[in-house]
């Protein structure tokens, strides 16, 4: 890619991917060699007029595909893009497999797969390192519990290193249904497993399921909240709100095999006291880190868990049910490591 905004057109308030479809069927990249999106100048730019009015179109994409069908991308390398590696959107029937996606830790909103409003994907084999979401599920729209927007996601075989970890949202408001990760390691990530909501963007997320992960030094190991992006002080300072149609909802959630080391924090499960995270089961997980659980208006069932903080309990709760392991009630401000 070219490091010089004139040669990427300005459409509304972005500039144009490097690489993009829309409305077409049966695409494939693929090979062994390395799109560089020579992305330094773009981050510099960036920086210097972040938080102010002038921001300027958005920087491009390295790939970006919507409305598109039987979409297959594999065996090369995306290094270093202006903005996100590769986002499809509106997009279904999509494989992807044995991509290695790599930016700087500090590289701003260098997503590696943005997958918004996909259906039926398969990710195997992939090693990505970024600034920002290794991988992302998200979804805005009108919440239909039986058509959700995301749905059949498959991500097995995958090393993740620096970057947000694997994501669903913060945009979850068209439904999240059926996904599956396995076998994945993360070595250095911000967070391992992230679902992330509030208020105004949250819906059903449903039949999500994770196993066999390994965890190296991750910050927030195991984090799904109902506040994003800005936690109160503690669980006790919501109080239930009037009506809203976009409240996150997370339920049908299973996390086994799970082995956690050099971690600051362990599993943070932070539901509404108006809807609370249900139906939520750890097995086999086993955490060495600073802090301990900390379970926040959330039914859960711990088996074979075992939480070893340097300091503290293992496990404190607040309006929440945990079946299968004892704790403490959750006392004071919330501060994570």
């Amino acid at each position: 890619m070219s490091p010089n905004a004139d040669d990427f057109p300005v459409a509304g308030n972005r500039r144009e991917s490097f690489i993009r479809a829309e409305y077409l069927h049966d695409i494939r990249i693929s090979g062994e060699g390395t799109i560089d999106g020579q992305g330094e100048p773009w981050w510099t730019a960036y920086r210097a007029v972040k938080g102010t009015s002038d921001t300027g179109p958005r920087r491009p994409q390295m790939i970006y595909m919507e409305k598109c069908e039987r979409v297959q991308l594999d065996g090369f390398t995306t290094l270093n893009p202006p903005n996100t590696h590769c986002s499809l959107r509106q997009s279904k029937d999509i494989t992807i497999d044995h991509l290695k996606m790599i930016a700087p830790g500090d590289s701003p909103n260098t997503d590696a797969l943005n997958l918004s409003i996909a259906q039926n994907v398969i990710i195997t084999g992939c090693e990505i390192s970024t600034g920002d979401d290794n991988i992302v599920l998200l979804c805005s729209g009108t919440n239909d519990p039986a058509n959700p927007k995301v749905k059949n996601v498959t991500i097995r075989d995958c090393k993740l290193g620096f970057g947000h970890g694997l994501s669903i949202g913060s945009y979850t408001s068209g439904g999240v249904k059926n996904v599956r990760a396995e076998n994945i390691k993360f070595d250095g990530t911000t967070s391992g497993i992230r679902m992330k909501a509030w208020r105004d963007r949250g819906g059903l997320v449903k039949n999500i399921s994770y196993k066999n992960i390994t965890m190296k030094n991750v910050k927030y190991p195991i984090y799904i909240t109902s506040y994003y992006p800005q936690t109160p002080k503690g669980p006790g300072e919501d109080t239930p709100p009037g009506s809203n149609s976009q409240i996150p909802d997370w339920k049908d959630i299973a996390i086994e095999d799970v082995t956690i080391t050099d971690s600051l924090n362990s599993i943070i499960l932070w539901g509404l006291p108006d809807k609370p995270i249900t139906n939520l089961t750890l097995k086999n997980v086993k955490a060495s880190c600073e802090q301990g659980a900390l379970v926040f208006h959330t039914q859960a069932t711990f088996s074979e868990v075992v939480v070893t903080p340097k300091t503290g309990p293992a496990l404190q709760l607040f309006n929440a049910k945990v079946a299968g392991m004892s704790g403490v009630p959750f006392a004071g401000n919330f501060k994570a490591k």
